[in-house]
């Protein structure tokens, strides 16, 4: 190897690095040993956005087989994709690359990745069931999630627009507090609602394999990310920052 692990953690290292390791606690953690390899390989910053799309999307369709083997898969390749996508920073910051485009990509491949694997769920258990219910759901949870990043990302634009610099908002947030019970709890209920707890939750309703759950838990996640939307929308408008988890 070229670059040792070392050298690679030196060069790599985040600025706020204790925020992300809360933010990602265990991504941020193993990213490294990816973005060691993929330095030595002599992958750019770039290239490695485009691999975690491409592991990601594989994840959201192995989803469509309805299989206990390829859920696992699925929850895998979903995991990956997350790690790797916190090594393209790495990579860049280690290589000094930065760019525009790899930032516009990774905002574009999220808003793809997640409404992807939300409705492929819902397609695997129209299949299953022979239910168009199941495809309704789908529609409507796809459009709610891809409302989870576009209202915080719709807001960086009206930024721009209005010509407000980012650091308003960065010092508005690195503000609030990343410790303590009212953060634990609050971290705990993140991770709940989030696509972890999605899948922790279509683990089970796939080993029961009953329709009734599985509408049930699609529309009860719907509700949820519905809430986070209008929550991070009021916030955004009237205090311009928001506090639930990005």
């Amino acid at each position: 190897m070229k670059y040792s692990l070392t050298e690679v953690i030196a060069k790599s290292r985040r600025a706020n690095d204790a925020e992300n390791k809360n933010l990602h606690p265990f991504a941020s953690r193993i990213s490294i040993y990816f973005s060691w390899i993929f330095v030595n390989l002599g992958l750019s910053p770039n290239q490695v956005t485009g691999l975690f799309f491409l592991i990601g999307l594989a994840g959201a369709l192995v989803l469509l087989f309805n299989s206990w083997t390829l859920i696992i898969l699925s929850y895998i390749l979903f995991r990956l994709h997350i790690i790797i996508d916190v090594s393209d920073g790495e990579v860049a910051r280690f290589k000094e690359q930065f760019s525009i485009n790899g930032s516009y990509w990774d905002s574009m491949i999220h808003a793809f990745l997640y409404p992807t694997f939300f409705l492929c769920m819902c397609i695997s258990q129209y299949y299953f069931f022979n239910d168009p219910v199941f495809l309704i759901i789908g529609s409507i949870g796809g459009v709610i999630v891809s409302l989870m990043l576009s209202v915080k990302n719709n807001y960086f634009r009206a930024m721009l627009f209005n010509k407000q610099p980012l650091s308003d908002f960065r010092s508005k947030t690195e503000a609030l507090p990343k410790k303590g019970l009212k953060f634990f709890i609050f971290s705990i209920v993140s991770e709940i609602l989030s696509f972890e707890g999605l899948f922790v939750c279509y683990f089970f309703a796939f080993y029961i394999q009953v329709s009734f759950y599985f509408k049930l838990m699609f529309l009860s996640y719907i509700c949820a990310f519905g809430l986070i939307v209008g929550i991070k929308f009021y916030q955004l408008s009237t205090k311009g920052f928001y506090t639930t988890r990005s």
